[in-house]
């Protein structure tokens, strides 16, 4: 290959990674008590954030009074949070190209950035607590899914505990579709179980997706995963779609808190290599040049 265009490819390799665009997510609702049937109904609402009020860091009130806030993991050292995560006309706006590279359940490297909900994880009986039913559901826009490569969604983390009850729900397309996937990363244990996969059916009209983790009983361990489609009304139909394998938590600990969460692929090695070689290339050149 030659230089120019070995030096085309590394160019065009390194826009197609920076145009990738951000998760754009436009509600975040959290119910406490009551079963599925009250949560459908819109009913035990405990949180509703639709980020418009110009501040992705601190939200609406909970029922109880206290101000909702977040905080962002795993932002890399020097980024700017408020380009990370920023809210803009009704939409929370989260990139994960901030995040610092990290290992997942496996050892697979990418760049996840996840924006916290500060729940209390101490008390018996508050947060998100063991002992009460509750659900958490995401509506991201249908107007900007995730590029091959990136992941979008809403999950459950013990990450103030043991680390094995990483429960998630994602959205990520590949070059044929975009599908809806509920896993689980155990990081005690070093594994991850893919619980269900399916494609997206958009209806039309829907100009949202819907991810809901719940937590139907309380007092149980069993968590589901569930997803639907929302217009300008809400939920389509009236319904989630759930899927059938369920999976549990609380291993270890009685609460879990609510992370949103964006992420995306980091070059393979080879691709590192190719880049590596490119900058060398130009820097050859360049000091070619200076010397002629």
């Amino acid at each position: 290959m030659s230089k120019s265009k070995l030096l085309a490819l590394v160019m065009s390799v390194s826009c197609a990674a920076a145009s990738a665009g951000p998760m754009t997510v436009t509600e975040l609702t959290l119910f406490r008590d009551g079963d599925r049937a009250s949560w459908l109904a819109g009913q035990n609402i405990w949180l509703n954030d639709r980020f418009d009020n110009g501040d992705a860091f601190h939200g609406p009130t909970f029922t109880n009074g206290n101000i909702a806030s977040y905080s962002l993991q795993s932002l890399a050292a020097g980024a700017d949070p408020n380009l990370a995560a920023q809210e803009v006309g009704g939409a929370l706006l989260l990139d994960a190209s901030y995040a610092e590279p990290s290992p997942g359940a496996t050892g697979g490297i990418g760049k996840s950035l996840k924006l916290r909900l500060a729940t209390n994880t101490n008390t018996a009986g508050s947060g998100l607590d063991k002992s009460r039913s509750f659900a958490a559901a995401l509506t991201i826009s249908m107007q900007s899914l995730p590029e091959v490569g990136q992941s979008w969604g809403l999950r459950m983390s013990d990450s103030f505990s043991n680390s094995n009850d990483y429960i998630e729900l994602n959205v990520f397309s590949n070059s044929n579709a975009s599908w809806v996937q509920f896993r689980k990363q155990d990081f005690l244990n070093q594994t991850v179980t893919v619980l269900g996969t399916a494609a997206l059916n958009m209806p039309s009209g829907a100009n949202g997706l819907i991810l809901a983790i719940s937590h139907d009983s309380a007092g149980s361990d069993v968590i589901f995963g569930n997803y639907g489609y929302a217009d300008d009304n809400g939920l389509m139909s009236g319904t989630l779609k759930t899927f059938a394998t369920s999976t549990t938590a609380f291993h270890g600990e009685d609460h879990t808190r609510i992370e949103m969460r964006a992420t995306q692929a980091v070059p393979e090695p080879s691709t590192w290599a190719l880049w590596a070689a490119g900058a060398g290339l130009l820097l050859a050149r360049r000091r070619r040049t200076r010397r002629d």
